[in-house]
């Protein structure tokens, strides 16, 4: 070996790499074993100096390994003295084992003249070679005398699954256009289009080396298109050495007569196809559909010489599974057609996954109410009453929005409103313009001013709202369908001079009897007698005025449609009742209200309607509603204002008297004066100091007459009623020399 090598050692492994545009003795080159996997090669070449080159890419000398790599543009350049190339891209230079797996080889020849030698353009081998599904492609050319991909002279070589394609010979009367080989051999599968020159346009094969008498068995492989440039020397099939070197042909397709495709000493073991019709190549695979139907690489499973992988999927041929085999030939095969009509039951529709497609379901008895070819068990139901949806809206169920589901259901499972529960979905009723109940409490002022009304009661105004201002409320009512029922635990206060309706209330009652505010008593809108028309036509409310509730099934409280007080204006709200609980409870119940729309042309009922519980009014933050807690006295409301004490005055949180009442409470219950009305006992401050010397003396008379006559904050307004006058000057009197 003449020249350097870019890697040289006595054994390699190598693994994923790559070698591009080397010129040299070689790329890799051992004196022993190699093993390459997952390589490339590219422009890798010899440069051979006067003695035989072997290997551009890979030089072995010893046990050779090739897997699931490329060689591209691997070759010799010219030699000096008459030199040859073994191997364009691979050489097994000894008589140990070369295997070659899943490799592919481009454009492996030399670049020189014909005055070089090149035996084998991708391969040559002297030990045994086995080279598995491995493509390949113009290699070999001007210079290859033997092989122009495989030069293999050793005493067993192996070609299966594999492609030569463009591969040449160009010396004159030299063969083997892709493949060369002497000895014992096996080709199984390969498919050959090649040239040369001379004789073998794919294959040459000769006795000689170690084996005098030898064999190769060419089995199930497709010659098409090679070209033997000599006489009667095998276009695709050449042999020299007469009975020393037979080929043993079976199973085999030429796209060529006998006479063109083989010379030579040939026996055909078994049937082989000559003159194929090589253009009948349905799948555009290159491989014509006789040879692919012969050595099974194709199915043909109605028997008309066409690969079902090109009738299947066609009109004449369905293929429902996209198996590549018509579902005629599945079915025949043992594929389930329950009905028989040609199409694989695992292609129809089979709603339940059971295997069974839904045809034959039904045909074998299981129910198809609304005949869509659908079993009833695979459709909606949503109310799990054995009918489907469908059939019971075709049977009369109301589906107002046409979404094929029962508004019951609808309404039911909360994915459509249904405030006014009419069993009708609210976005079925434009008109319908109800938003629901609203209960409200009523801050009690002035609780203990009225030895009549309940200490503990409560008072809350029940409203309906609407979805527009415009919106009328007409009455609440009670029917058999619907009752009306309302009940609190203790009863309701019913003053001795309020009435059952709000129109039976005078406006300016409250003045006579502070308790009366709080009466319990409906309405539509208005609070008292002035301008109320509402009227009660059948509730009977003889219970209710007797620390009862209401269960009436037939009864109204109502105005007239049209009348002003029903319309629910800005607040989209109107008012149904006064409902004041003798105990600190809620009151529980359902009403049903009629109503009309803004246009006044449409009314509306909405039904069982609950009391709802009112939003916290909670002053003091501590989670409780402070009207509970005034009533239940967990709080105090000295000034009886409705609100704790605690969050109106700081003095309700102090004691500066140390009497165990807070300073607010004194004051307000007269226990303690408060001659400045700052809501803190007089005994705790010094009453008439205006200076706040802390004793009350001449200089705070003086003040009092300086500022004489003065309004708004000023120190000299001793009594907090923004005026300084005689009161003030009264109070700094009655002080006078106290304190300190």
């Amino acid at each position: 070996i003449s020249g350097s090598n870019l890697v040289r050692a006595t054994s390699l492994t190598v693994v994923d790499s790559t070698f591009r545009d080397y010129v040299g003795a070689g790329a890799l080159y051992t004196t022993d074993s190699a093993t390459i996997s997952g390589c490339a090669f590219t422009g890798v070449r010899i440069s051979p100096s006067g003695s035989n080159s072997s290997g551009g890419a890979v030089s072995a000398g010893g046990t050779l390994s090739i897997s699931q790599s490329s060689f591209i543009n691997c070759g010799g350049a010219a030699p000096s003295g008459g030199a040859a190339v073994m191997g364009g891209a691979v050489a097994q230079r000894s008589s140990a084992a070369a295997t070659i797996t899943n490799c592919t080889f481009s454009n492996c020849n030399t670049a020189a003249t014909v005055a070089i030698n090149v035996y084998g353009g991708a391969i040559s081998s002297y030990g045994p070679l086995t080279v598995t599904r491995s493509t390949f492609t113009d290699c070999g050319g001007t210079a290859a005398i033997q092989g122009g991909a495989i030069y293999s002279q050793t005493t067993s070589t192996n070609l299966t699954d594999c492609t030569f394609v463009g591969n040449s010979i160009n010396q004159f009367s030299q063969g083997g256009g892709a493949v060369f080989l002497t000895g014992n051999a096996t080709i199984t599968r390969c498919k050959f289009s090649n040239s040369t020159s001379g004789a073998g346009g794919a294959l040459y094969y000769a006795s000689g080396g170690s084996i005098p008498f030898a064999s190769a068995l060419i089995q199930e492989c497709f010659f098409s298109a090679n070209i033997a440039n000599l006489p009667n020397y095998g276009r695709d099939i050449a042999t020299a050495g007469g009975a020393t070197a037979i080929a043993f042909l079976t199973q085999n397709t030429f796209c060529a007569t006998e006479a063109q495709a083989c010379s030579g000493f040939y026996f055909e073991k078994g049937p082989n196809t000559f003159s194929a019709d090589c253009a009948d190549d349905c799948d555009g695979d290159g491989l014509p559909n006789a040879y692919e139907l012969k050595i099974g690489l194709a199915t043909d499973c109605n028997g008309n010489d066409i690969p079902d992988n090109c009738e299947a999927g066609s009109g004449s041929a369905p293929d429902c599974n996209a198996n590549g085999i018509p579902d005629a030939c599945d079915i025949a095969n043992g594929a389930a057609d329950c009905n028989q009509n040609g199409v694989l039951d695992a292609c129809e529709p089979d709603c339940d996954g059971d295997g069974i497609p839904n045809a034959c379901e039904i045909a074998a008895g299981a129910a198809d109410c609304d005949a869509n070819g659908v079993p009833d068990s695979c459709q909606s139901d949503c109310d799990a009453d054995g009918v489907i949806d469908a059939c019971e809206i075709t049977a009369g169920a109301s589906d107002c929005n046409a979404n094929g589901i029962p508004d019951s259901c609808e309404i039911a499972n909360g994915s459509v409103a249904d405030f006014n529960k009419d069993a009708v979905p609210d976005t079925c009723q434009p008109s319908m313009q109800f938003a629901g109940l609203e209960l409200e409490i009523v801050p009690i002022v002035n609780r203990g001013l009225d030895d009549l009304f309940p200490q503990t009661a409560i008072c809350y105004r029940l409203y309906a709202r609407t979805t527009v201002a415009g919106a009328a409320v007409v009455g609440l009512f009670g029917n058999n369908a619907h009752p009306l029922t309302l009940s609190a635990t203790g009863g309701f206060w019913q003053s001795p001079f309020g009435g059952d309706l709000a129109s039976q209330i005078p406006c300016n009652l409250s003045d006579v009897l502070p308790s009366a505010k709080y009466d319990s008593w409906f309405t539509v809108g208005l609070i008292c007698s002035a301008g109320n028309a509402v009227q009660n036509t059948g509730l009977d409310l003889t219970a209710f005025n007797n620390n009862g509730g209401v269960n009436d099934n037939d009864g109204i409280i109502f105005v007239q449609p049209g009348s002003p007080q029903s319309i629910a204006g800005t607040s989209k709200r109107v008012l149904l009742a006064q409902l004041t609980t003798r105990n600190a409870v809620l009151p529980t119940g359902f009403i049903d209200v009629v109503g009309r729309s803004a246009s006044g042309t449409v009314g509306w009922e909405a039904y069982n309607q609950a009391i709802p519980t009112p939003a916290l009014v909670d002053c003091n933050n501590n989670g409780q509603q402070d009207a509970f807690e005034i009533a239940l006295g967990t709080v105090r409301d000295c000034d009886q204002s409705g609100v704790p004490d605690t969050c109106e005055f700081p003095s309700a949180s102090t004691d500066c008297n140390g009497n165990g009442i807070p300073d607010l409470c004194d004051v307000v219950s007269a226990f303690s004066a408060d001659l400045n009305g700052n809501f803190v006992p007089d005994e705790c401050e010094c009453s008439g100091d205006v200076d706040g010397n802390g004793r009350v003396d001449v200089d705070d008379i003086i003040d009092v007459i300086s500022s004489w006559g003065a309004t708004g904050d000023n120190p000299a307004d001793v009594n907090n009623d923004n005026v300084v006058g005689a009161a003030d000057l009264a109070i700094v009197l009655a002080g006078y020399g106290s304190c300190l």
